[in-house]
C-alpha cells in the first residue's frame, strides 16, 4: 500500500482597478489587447509602481492564513522565455515571501485537519493564450494583472483534503474581498505536485507536477488518474520520473510536458527598479481589523452554539451574502435551525432557480430587509417572502446593476402592504413599482415625490427617482409602514 502525498500550487488574481505594476486597467474581458501599457510589454526605459492595494489584499490574504509578515517587501526578477510574457521575466516575490509559515483549518469527513502554508507571495500574471490547430492567439489584457501565489507544504493525502483546501481558500478570498476567484473566468488555477511512498517509509516519493488545472473538479480527477498511473509503474517494479505532466479533462489522462532535465532556470534576482518598501506595523493592524469573522469560525459557531447540522452549516457559510443574511434573521427571531430549513430549502432553490447569480450580493437581503421575518405573523412558513422576492426582483432586473445592493431594501415594502399582487404591473420595469405604491396609499410616494404623482422612468429622471428614492432607504422610512 502507498501513501498519497499532495503539494499544492494556488495562483488567484486579486481585485484592484489597476495592473500591479502599472496604471493599465485590471479587466482582461474587455476587447483583447485593449488594457496594456508600455510597462506590462517591457518597453526600454519603464520604470514599474508598485500597485498599493494589491499589496493590502494580500496582507489581508496571509494574515487571514495565520502567516507571518515580513519587515519589508521585495520583489525578484524570475527570468524565462514564452510568448506569454513579453518582458522575457516575471516580477515576482523569491527571498521574501509577503507570508510564511502559515496554516488552514479543514473539514474533511467530519474531521478537522490543518494544511500548513510554505508560503504566499505576490506577482503578475501572464497573458492568456488560446490555441488553435497550427496557431495561437495572445490577449495581453491579463498580463500584469495583480496575482498571489499560495504554496502548501506536501501535507495533503487525498483529493479530498485537496479540494477542501481549495474551496476553504477560495471562501478565505471571497469573505475578505480580496478577489471574487471565479474559475469560470480563469481567476483561480492550481499547479498539483503529487507523490507516492510507502506507509512505513520516512522520505518523500518521487513527485509529478501537473499545471494550471482550473477547476476544482478537475484537481480531483486528475489526482486520482496520477495517483492509479504512478501505483500501476511502482507495483510492476518501475521508478517514478520527476517529470511535468498535462491533465486532459476529455481524456481523463495526463500526458508528459517536460522531464527535470528540462527544467527551467530562472536565474531569480532583486529587480533593480523596485526598492525594498518597510510594512508599516501600525497598517499592518488596520489591515486585520478588516478581516470579517471567516467562514470556518462561522461553520464552527452554526454547529455547536446554534445545533444546525453539518450539510446545512457548509451551505449557509459557502456565501458570506447568505451568510450575514442568516445572522442578521438570527438576531430578530432566535430560531436558528428553522432559518436554516427555511434559508437552504425555500429561498435556495428559488434564488438558485430564477437567478441568474444567486450569489450576487444585491440577491440578499440586508439587515433592515430581516424586519419581514420579525413583523410576518407567520415568520417560519415565509410563503409570503419567497412571492415577495419573485415580484421585487423580476422588477429589479431592469435597473442598472450597480444600483441593485440600494435597491433591494424595497421588499420588505410590498411585504408589509399585506401581500397585494401586484405581478401583472412590474414586468415592464421599476416605474410600476413606484406607481403601484402610490396607488396603494403608501407614504413613501408622497416622501419622494411631495405633492404630485409619480411619472414613468425614462433617461431624464431616472436619476432623479434614483437619488430621492436612495434618500428615502437612507431614512430607513419603511420603518414606520
Amino acid at each position: 500500500m502507498y501513501k498519497t502525498v499532495i503539494g499544492l500550487e494556488v495562483h488567484c488574481e486579486l481585485k484592484s482597478n489597476s495592473k500591479n505594476f502599472s496604471s493599465a486597467r485590471n479587466d482582461f474581458s474587455d476587447i483583447p489587447n485593449s488594457n496594456v501599457s508600455v510597462i506590462d510589454m517591457g518597453m526600454p526605459g519603464i520604470l514599474p509602481v508598485v500597485n498599493k492595494e494589491a499589496v493590502r489584499n494580500s496582507i489581508k490574504m496571509a494574515l487571514a492564513m495565520n502567516c507571518s509578515i515580513p519587515e519589508y517587501l521585495t520583489f525578484e526578477r524570475k527570468n524565462y522565455f514564452y510568448p506569454d510574457l513579453p518582458k522575457g521575466y516575471q516580477i515576482t516575490q523569491f527571498k521574501h515571501p509577503i507570508g510564511t509559515n502559515g496554516y488552514v483549518n479543514i473539514f474533511v469527513n467530519g474531521e478537522e485537519k490543518k494544511i500548513l502554508i510554505h508560503d504566499t507571495h505576490l506577482e503578475e500574471d501572464t497573458a492568456s493564450m488560446d490555441h488553435y490547430n497550427d496557431y495561437s492567439l495572445l490577449d495581453y489584457n491579463r498580463c500584469g494583472v495583480p496575482l498571489l501565489e499560495t504554496v502548501t507544504e506536501p501535507c495533503i493525502n487525498s483529493a479530498d483534503e485537496a479540494v477542501a483546501f481549495l474551496e476553504n481558500l477560495r471562501s478565505i478570498f471571497l469573505y475578505t474581498g480580496a478577489s471574487y476567484a471565479r474559475s469560470d473566468k480563469g481567476q483561480i488555477r492550481c499547479d498539483v505536485n503529487v507523490s507516492l511512498m510507502k506507509e512505513a517509509a520516512t522520505e518523500l516519493g518521487t513527485k509529478v507536477e501537473m499545471k494550471n488545472i482550473n477547476s476544482f473538479s478537475g484537481v480531483r480527477e486528475a489526482i486520482l488518474c496520477e495517483v492509479a498511473r504512478q501505483t500501476e509503474i511502482l507495483n510492476n517494479g518501475e521508478k517514478i520520473v520527476q517529470e511535468t505532466r498535462r491533465y486532459d479533462e476529455n481524456l481523463n489522462q495526463t500526458f508528459s510536458m517536460r522531464s527535470k532535465e528540462d527544467a527551467i532556470d530562472y536565474r531569480y534576482f532583486t529587480d533593480p527598479n523596485l526598492p525594498p518598501i518597510k510594512i508599516d506595523n501600525e497598517w499592518i493592524s488596520e489591515i486585520k481589523e478588516e478581516i470579517p469573522k471567516l467562514h470556518n469560525e462561522r461553520f464552527k459557531t452554526y454547529i455547536k452554539e446554534y445545533y444546525i447540522n453539518e450539510k446545512d452549516a457548509y451551505t449557509i457559510v459557502r456565501d458570506k451574502n447568505v451568510s450575514d443574511f442568516y445572522e442578521e434573521c438570527i438576531k430578530l427571531l432566535a430560531e436558528p435551525i428553522l432559518i436554516s430549513n427555511w434559508l437552504t430549502g425555500d429561498v435556495m432553490k428559488y434564488m438558485n432557480r430564477a437567478i441568474k447569480e444567486p450569489h450576487h450580493p444585491a440577491a440578499w437581503c440586508t439587515t433592515d430587509d430581516a424586519l419581514l421575518m420579525a413583523r410576518n405573523e407567520d415568520p417560519l412558513s415565509c410563503r409570503l417572502t419567497i412571492g415577495a422576492y419573485r415580484d421585487m426582483l423580476s422588477a429589479l432586473i431592469n435597473i442598472r446593476p450597480e444600483k441593485w445592493a440600494a435597491l433591494v431594501p424595497m421588499i420588505p415594502i410590498y411585504i408589509f402592504s399585506g401581500g397585494a399582487d401586484p405581478v401583472g404591473n412590474f414586468g415592464a420595469g421599476p416605474a410600476e413599482v413606484y406607481a403601484w405604491l402610490y396607488e396603494t396609499g403608501h407614504d413613501v410616494t408622497l416622501r419622494l415625490y411631495p405633492g404630485k404623482r409619480h411619472e414613468m422612468l425614462n433617461e431624464t429622471n431616472r436619476n432623479e427617482v434614483e437619488e430621492n428614492l436612495f434618500r428615502w432607504l437612507d431614512d430607513k422610512a419603511f420603518r414606520t409602514l
